[in-house]
């Protein structure tokens, strides 16, 4: 079970084939749809803060804490934010390895839009 929230939580917003902003969150399958990019990530967020004060009153219970994305175009945007997610984390760490820096820092790195 897990005792604490998610420490990471990655929040993805892309227009979708409807020509919506829409907007959804792993590892919590949390969605929304809103008229601009900046409403939408504003609404998922909120979206997410209620999920999780649910998931701790429940004590995080494991079936609801890790959900996989239920919406098809979701997927499928996720399969190309996670390729991304990874050349990019591999070019940090290459980065940092080359110059001997600590790889234990915080990682924080420009948005990916779709």
């Amino acid at each position: 079970m897990i005792t604490d929230k998610n420490k990471f939580i990655l929040y993805v917003v892309y227009k979708n084939q409807e020509n919506e902003w829409r907007g959804f969150c792993c590892p919590y399958d949390v969605s929304c749809v809103a008229e601009t990019k900046e409403k939408t990530f504003i609404k998922l967020k909120k979206m997410v803060s209620l999920y999780q004060e649910g998931l701790k009153k429940y004590n995080y219970p494991k079936h609801l804490s890790i959900k996989e994305l239920s919406n098809k175009e979701d997927k499928k945007i996720f399969e190309l934010v996670k390729k991304e997610i990874i050349k990019r984390i591999s070019k940090d760490l290459f980065y940092r390895g080359t110059k001997r820096e600590n790889i234990q820092q915080d990682l924080s790195y420009e948005p990916i839009y779709c």
